[in-house]
């Protein structure tokens, strides 16, 4: 099997980080604090193009952390009801 590139890497990293703080309760809070202010699930249309850019470059970023999570398959725990 040939070495993985650094891109490679650095996704097995972020997927290796992100089934971590799935795992537990502290992690799965930290991930929806960190999404929540994002906006990723709640689309918006503000008036002038600098508030969209800047709410755009804000839901990318949660929509990254989302990403990863959905590739680790427990992208639901996220929202998941603290017990």
């Amino acid at each position: 099997m040939p070495d993985m590139d650094s891109a490679e890497r650095h996704k097995a990293a972020l997927l290796d980080a992100t089934r971590l703080l799935l795992s537990c309760p502290e992690g799965r809070h930290y991930l929806k604090w960190l999404i929540k202010p994002t906006l990723f699930y709640k689309p918006g249309m503000p008036e002038g193009h600098a508030e969209a850019a800047f709410r755009e470059g804000m839901r990318s970023i949660g929509q990254a952390v989302f990403s990863l999570a959905v590739e680790t398959g427990a992208a639901g725990e996220i929202f998941k009801e603290e017990e």
